[in-house]
Order: C-alpha cells, then sequence, then structure tokens
C-alpha cells in the first residue's frame, strides 16, 4: 500500500515515496531559485540526489540541520535564503528538514534571530 497526502495551511504538504517525481512541474509552477533542504545524512541518498537534479541547476542545497531543529538551524537557513535570493524551498527526509523548512518562514524577513 502506497501512502500519499496533500496538506495545505497556507503551505503545501506533499508526502509520498512517489512526490519527487512531480518536482520539474512543481518547481516550474513555485519559482526559479530553490532550496533544497534535507539532513546531513539524506543529502547522500539516492532519492535525495534525484531529487535535487529534477530541481535544476539553480537549485543550492541547505543540510546543516540539527536533530529536533534548534534556532541555530533555523537562523541559518533563513540567512542562506535571504542572501542567496531563494523564492521557493522543497524539503526532503524525517521530521527534521520539514520542521527548520516551516519555521523559517517566520523568520526569513527577521532580521534578528529566532
Amino acid at each position: 500500500m502506497t501512502m500519499f497526502w496533500t496538506y495545505r495551511q497556507p503551505t503545501e504538504v506533499r508526502f509520498s515515496l512517489e512526490s519527487r517525481h512531480a518536482l520539474p512541474s512543481l518547481a516550474k509552477d513555485l519559482g526559479r531559485f530553490p532550496v533544497f533542504v534535507t539532513d546531513r545524512n539524506m543529502i547522500r541518498h539516492e532519492n535525495a540526489q534525484e531529487a535535487l537534479a529534477a530541481l535544476g541547476a539553480e537549485a543550492k542545497v541547505f543540510s546543516d540541520i540539527d536533530p529536533n531543529p534548534t534556532f541555530h538551524s533555523v537562523d541559518a537557513l533563513a540567512a542562506q535564503i535571504r542572501e542567496q535570493r531563494h523564492d521557493f524551498l522543497i524539503a526532503m527526509g524525517g521530521g527534521s528538514a520539514p520542521d527548520c523548512a516551516t519555521r523559517r518562514r517566520g523568520t526569513v524577513y527577521y532580521t534578528g534571530t529566532s
């Protein structure tokens, strides 16, 4: 049995082993400069490399994520988004990468720390 679900409020979350196959068309609708958020171990996985390639040459990686993301992880992601002017992000992995990605939403345009 394959599990798939989509959640929106206001950020869309897609959960499925096959979601990475939708990345090229999804990325086209979202912007041109993505950041791929994942953890230090997941980035070495074949599925993560496939997803990163699907996002295109402009995609950059953020993998400086602590387990149960700390303020450091969230602030570092927000800084990268501001400095490299990413216009959307894709998170892949267990809980830490998506948690960090969602928490950065409130900090990306805030110049202080979390």
